[in-house]
């Protein structure tokens, strides 16, 4: 059961890191992109090509924004049930046991 409830809660947190690195490797890769546009080519680079670049960057940032709060949210959903389903559990099994014992236990002392 551990190795099933491990594997569970980790597969989540695989999922964010690798999302997580996909969007920091293409940021990255987009901001050197920029960077290099800017030193070699700032005096022939028109205008408008410089503000389309731009656009592009601020486009595919705010889709991998939009990406990543879909993954987030989508994990919270999971991770939440998960941890419902288990704590309800728990909390059946834990009942269960008190009515069990409450036959065989002192009552409860009237003050003191």
């Amino acid at each position: 059961m551990k190795d099933k409830t491990g594997e569970l809660a980790e597969r989540p947190i695989k999922m964010v890191d690798a999302t997580a690195t996909r969007a920091l490797e293409s940021m990255e890769e987009k901001k050197t992109q920029v960077g290099n546009l800017l030193q070699f080519s700032l005096n022939m680079l028109p205008i408008n090509s410089f503000m389309q670049l731009k656009s592009q960057w601020e486009a595919s940032n705010q889709q991998l924004q939009s990406r990543m709060n879909d993954v987030t949210g989508e994990l919270r959903k999971r991770s939440d049930g998960f941890q419902y389903q288990c704590l309800e559990s728990i909390h059946n099994l834990m009942d269960y046991v008190e009515d069990s014992l409450e036959v065989v236990l002192l009552p409860p002392s009237q003050g003191e």
